[in-house]
């Protein structure tokens, strides 16, 4: 068996929580904090969106704000969707993989879970 390399997005300048990369096509999602956001604070609730990210250049394409309550914890995408689930929170939320609307929310927690 032989490795094979993959091409590296550009480094965002985000803290990542659940980072999902989509190798069909050169777009890849992924949940952060800006950078503008201090250090200390980028993973506290109010800071959390998901992003839909050019692989090649880094560009952020699309980006989807999360309420400040929530902390995104993690992200999977299943078929043609997204779900995210939230830290210590009872929520998750599913979005649609291409224009990252929310489409949907899950009730319970969500520790393990890839989809119902």
């Amino acid at each position: 068996m032989q490795a094979k390399r993959r091409p590296t997005a550009p480094q965002q300048a985000a803290t990542q929580q659940g980072h999902q990369s989509v190798c069909a096509g050169e777009r890849w999602e992924r949940e952060g904090a800006s950078s503008a956001v201090p250090r200390d604070q980028r993973r506290m609730y109010g800071h959390s969106d998901v992003r839909l990210v050019d692989l090649e250049s880094g560009k952020v394409e699309t980006r989807t704000p999360m309420d400040a309550k929530w902390f995104g914890e993690g992200l999977v995408k299943v078929g043609d969707l997204l779900y995210q689930i939230t830290w210590q929170g009872p929520t998750g939320f599913i979005y649609s993989a291409k224009d990252l609307k929310q489409v949907n929310a899950l009730g319970g927690r969500g520790w393990a879970r890839v989809r119902e």
